[in-house]
């Protein structure tokens, strides 16, 4: 049986990218296959251009909306989505087609919840493949693969790199939070802590650039460490929730949440004068970490 996959392009203001990044995957379309382009209120040509992509096949959906963030865009996607598995992709990046393509064999073979693949990402000066660290092309719960990763220290929290089954999300709840940067930083890990089902593997299909200017690279830096702040704080609500986590798991997200705070801490340039509200406030995110006991 082929499982149909749903990208989800979210773009805002995206005219120098949007053509190049639908053409790494314009091969693919079919009746196995949809491109859902979120044009999120954007004020330069990318309407016009998505618009001519979108008439050259019918399994290419466009939605023109007035600008609510990423967040919005990908929830959106995942709701109007006819795949039984949904990716996403940056307007800035691309993904390659045949590497998609043997993901695709692959999930038609076995029912899971996530499909965890490597990314390999192009900056000006090289081009690095980060693998996924656990042996591949295994099979696991979503909780083992989150406590590998996080021991590891080799947890990546972007959403881009993996494949999701719609109805796993649906049923979970799993959306991402509106107006936030570091959004992935929220769900992804609430994602596999809630998979029963994670494949890891060693195909690449994800391609990321590094850009100056997307969203979280901009000078708003104060913003980018508020939010990791209050991702900080629903991560540790959420988790404290949860009375059956096992106790090695717990602390290694408890850490990786506080290592969040500390990041936000940084970024928001809060350091003395803030330094007692904070403490006030968020203290409890301090969590038994060897290196994070004390604000």
């Amino acid at each position: 049986m082929d499982n149909k996959i749903s990208i989800i392009i979210s773009v805002y203001n995206g005219e120098k990218h949007i053509k190049k990044c639908v053409k790494s995957i314009e091969e693919l379309l079919n009746e196995n296959f949809e491109i859902i382009i979120i044009n999120d209120g954007s004020t330069d040509n990318t309407q016009k251009l998505a618009h001519e992509i979108q008439m050259n096949s019918k399994h290419i959906v466009l939605v023109s909306r007035e600008n609510k963030g990423l967040s919005a865009s990908r929830n959106q996607g995942i709701e109007i989505s006819s795949g039984k598995y949904i990716t996403f992709l940056d307007a800035d990046d691309e993904i390659d087609a045949n590497e998609l393509l043997k993901i695709k064999e692959k999930i038609n073979e076995m029912e899971i919840d996530v499909f965890v693949s490597s990314i390999v990402t192009h900056s000006k000066n090289s081009t690095i493949r980060e693998s996924i660290t656990i042996p591949s092309n295994r099979l696991m719960t979503g909780k083992d693969f989150l406590k590998y990763q996080l021991k590891q220290k080799t947890y990546f929290a972007s959403a881009c790199r993996n494949l999701y089954k719609k109805s796993f999300l649906i049923d979970n709840d799993l959306f991402f939070t509106n107006g936030i940067f570091h959004e992935d930083e929220e769900w992804t890990i609430k994602v596999f802590y809630n998979a029963e089902k994670v494949y890891a593997s060693d195909y690449a299909h994800y391609h990321r650039f590094l850009i100056s200017n997307s969203i979280t690279r901009k000078k708003n830096q104060e913003k980018n460490g508020l939010d990791l702040i209050l991702i900080s704080r629903d991560l540790y609500e959420y988790f404290s929730q949860k009375s059956n986590i096992e106790n090695e798991l717990k602390s290694l997200i408890m850490n990786r949440i506080s290592d969040l705070f500390y990041d936000g801490f940084y970024k928001a340039k809060l350091f003395k004068a803030d330094s007692k509200t904070i403490k006030t406030n968020y203290s409890h995110l301090a969590y038994s970490g060897e290196t994070h006991k004390n604000i």
